[in-house]
């Protein structure tokens, strides 16, 4: 019997200890990961650190975008009740410091087993050590107030190239433009905070702690200068007030040789460091959406809500959207220079070639008109561009034919994306070479079929001056580690050569007799080679005859022997149902604006012929305290009369005074005593030639500055004042007159 009970008590303590073993070997080896994982999730607490994204800066190290640290508070009421610390301390510390409300908090802490409870988001570093400072002296708050890293992307220039930079989301990530296509370069490495917990749940010392440092993200440097696209922006939003602009305007600037973006803007862009905050003009459209919906008295009040939440989100798609790349057009007779260019390098063309425009043309039947009423008659090859006479490039392309325009509309890029370094970039429309037929043949030759992207239109145009080379355009020229290291850089990439070097030239020579024709365009700009060819297309699938509605463009480029810029202006619907809509009216005096103010920024530095420097203005010298006999002579050593007011034996004061810029031959009041300026009004002189203002200013006793590319123009007409009609101003005063010509239009 002692046997078999010795025998059972052994096979029993056998038996235990093996399924002891076998659970002790599981539990250490086969599931020690599981186990584990599971005590780590018992005993340790973590928070994630975001890391900061990248800083983007502009060609010249300014910056555009950053990324700063800042903190989460967070309130654990478990932890106050359990290390039995003072509440109601806590939240007025809180509550005074973050002014955020007393009561909230104290409501808050009334749950126990709340662990964590965000109190306030994005801290910055001076409210941080505030807490941390009273917390250490008052001695609260040390295992229940916690105080986490994260990061909150700013954009020290608020809206500028809002939609070329875009923005990132709550959660760090790009959204739009270069913050999301170069995400995964911006974006870091997120760290850690490991905090070990008694068994209770409870944070023990800070000696416990382990810290993973987040990794920064790589810097971005982009191709545009904030200089050159302050000058865009703001010249383009001067043109969207005076023209009545309805669906935006935008504009390029780039390195025709590189292909590198210098500046790029859509007008009604958006402050970057509040993304949804929708212009006055579209909050005001929701506002009167929503009180129509009402007036119909059809939907619920939530269904009213969920059309405005739809409406919204549409107007923030259009006010992020990059109208440069993601919006498609009809180039107009800006295409004119493709289609020229295509035919000279074919020899199909040349200096020689002779057109005659009757004023339309009948193509299979189909009847196409010529913008000029009556025809422009008997044409050479410059006189064609230079007038951009549709029947002149109808007769051009069908020389070059079907197959062989079709083969440059591709070798130029229209037939693909652009491939720039940006979200969103969008297909062309274009005929099917296999579907194009004479009259598809004839209205693509002027612009008026196939829909493109600004980006595509300036980038062929770039080809056509820079030697013959399609280059990919690029926003970022370089992206850099923390350590200085480059880890990318865009190269200027060549796709293929479309034109050779001597059809480039002619090309150079024949658009800059465009911009000088006839004594100047609205591009025209005294001392400086400009090329240039506007264009003005009707927006045909959009509008019916009776409300039709154009687009506005030109593309000029500098200088014109040695292109270093080239700018494209796009200007969408201006002036809708009225006039002037004219690409040489609306858009070329924006590129004439701007190169202006950017040419010496560049380094681009004039050279005035010597009709040139004899017609520049003069500037007013000081002449106050001489007599009138030396006075006289120093103005008119300036090439500057005189008319004197009093008896008085010395200058005391003149109009203009010293340091204006009068014209060549006008006329300073000079004053000889103590009085009152003698006033005159400003007479009207809109609408009227250079001669006829000039005339009726001097009349008024008042001097003329002309301004303008097209003051030469025997056609100018003046189109804008310095000073309105009607005003009193002191006789002497400059009034600087704008002198514009109508020479394009594409019908």
């Amino acid at each position: 019997m002692k046997v078999k009970l010795y025998a059972v008590v052994f096979t029993a303590f056998v038996v235990f200890t093996a399924y002891i073993g076998s659970n002790l070997f599981e539990t250490a080896v086969l599931k020690s990961e599981y186990y584990r994982a599971k005590a780590n999730n018992q005993q340790l607490d973590s928070f994630e650190i975001n890391a900061n994204r990248g800083t983007i800066y502009d060609r010249n190290g300014k910056i555009l975008a950053k990324s700063t640290t800042v903190w989460t508070v967070i309130l654990s009421p478990y932890d106050i009740a359990d290390n039995e610390d003072d509440a109601e301390e806590i939240c007025k510390m809180l509550s005074e410091i973050l002014e955020v409300d007393y009561d909230r908090l104290i409501k808050i802490c009334e749950n126990p087993h709340n662990r964590y409870e965000i109190i306030k988001k994005r801290v910055d570093k001076e409210t941080h050590d505030e807490i941390n400072r009273i917390k250490a002296e008052k001695g609260i708050g040390y295992h229940s107030v916690y105080l986490v890293e994260d990061t909150m992307r700013t954009y020290p220039n608020n809206s500028l190239a809002s939609n070329l930079i875009g923005f990132t989301s709550y959660d760090h990530v790009g959204i739009y433009g270069v913050e999301a296509y170069y995400d995964d370069y911006l974006q870091g490495r997120n760290g850690r905070l490991v905090m070990l917990t008694d068994g209770r749940g409870r944070s023990m010392a800070r000696g416990y702690e382990e810290r993973y440092n987040a990794v920064d993200g790589n810097n971005v440097y982009m191709t545009i200068d904030t200089v050159l696209q302050h000058y865009l922006e703001k010249n383009l939003e001067t043109i969207i007030t005076q023209h009545n602009v309805a669906n935006r305007a935008t504009g390029i600037m780039m390195d025709p040789n590189t292909g590198a973006i210098l500046a790029m803007a859509t007008t009604m862009g958006y402050d970057l460091n509040y993304p949804a905050r929708l212009s006055p003009q579209d909050m005001l459209m929701l506002e009167l959406t929503r009180q129509n919906l009402i007036a119909d008295n059809i939907l619920s009040e939530a269904d009213i809500e969920k059309e405005i939440d739809k409406l919204e989100a549409v107007l923030w798609e259009i006010q992020w959207r990059n109208k440069a790349i993601s919006e498609l057009y009809f180039p107009g007779s800006v295409f004119k220079v493709i289609t020229l260019a295509a035919a000279l390098e074919e020899k199909k063309a040349d200096y020689n070639s002779h057109f005659y425009c009757s004023g339309g043309v009948t193509i299979a039947d189909t009847d196409i008109n010529c913008w000029q009423s009556g025809g422009h008659g008997s044409l050479n090859l410059i006189q064609a561009i230079t007038k951009s006479c549709n029947p002149a490039f109808i007769d051009i392309g069908n020389r070059l034919g079907a197959a062989r325009f079709s083969d440059y509309f591709e070798a130029f890029g229209f037939t693909q994306r652009t491939g720039i370094d940006l979200p969103g970039e969008t297909y062309p429309i274009y005929m099917d070479r296999n579907k194009m037929g004479p009259v598809e043949l004839a209205t693509s030759s002027f612009g008026q079929t196939n829909k493109i992207t600004a980006l595509q239109m300036i980038t062929a145009y770039a080809a056509c001056v820079n030697g013959g080379y399609l280059v990919t355009p690029h926003v970022v020229g370089k992206i850099v580690d923390n350590e200085g290291n480059v880890v990318m850089t865009n190269e200027t990439q060549v796709k293929r050569q479309v034109l050779s070097n001597e059809t480039s030239q002619q090309m150079k020579y024949i658009l800059e007799e465009v911009v000088k024709a006839n004594g100047g365009s609205n591009a025209y700009i005294s001392g400086y080679k400009i090329g240039g060819k506007s264009g003005t297309s009707q927006k045909i699938d959009d509008y019916s005859d009776e409300e039709m509605r154009y687009v506005a463009s030109f593309c000029a480029f500098a200088p014109a022997d040695n292109p270093q810029v080239i700018m494209l202006v796009i200007v969408d619907e201006p002036n809708p149902g009225g006039e002037p809509y004219y690409g040489s009216l609306v858009a070329a005096p924006v590129v004439s604006a701007v190169f202006k103010e950017c040419f010496s920024y560049l380094e681009i530095y004039p050279q005035y012929t010597a009709e040139e420097q004899a017609a520049m203005d003069r500037i007013v010298p000081y002449i106050i305290g001489m007599s009138p006999i030396d006075a006289t002579t120093r103005l008119n050593t300036e090439g500057l009369e005189t008319h004197f007011i009093g008896n008085g034996t010395k200058v005391l004061k003149t109009v203009p005074a010293a340091g204006q810029t009068i014209a060549r031959g006008g006329t300073v009041t000079v004053y000889l005593e103590e009085q009152e300026s003698i006033t005159a009004q400003v007479p009207n002189v809109y609408g009227l030639t250079v001669q006829e203002a000039n005339q009726r200013i001097v009349d008024a006793g008042l001097n003329i500055r002309l301004s303008g590319g097209a003051v030469n123009n025997e056609n100018a007409v003046a189109s804008l004042m310095s000073i309105q009609p009607g005003t009193e101003v002191a006789i002497g005063t400059v009034i600087e007159v704008t002198f514009t010509v109508n020479d394009e239009v594409t019908e």
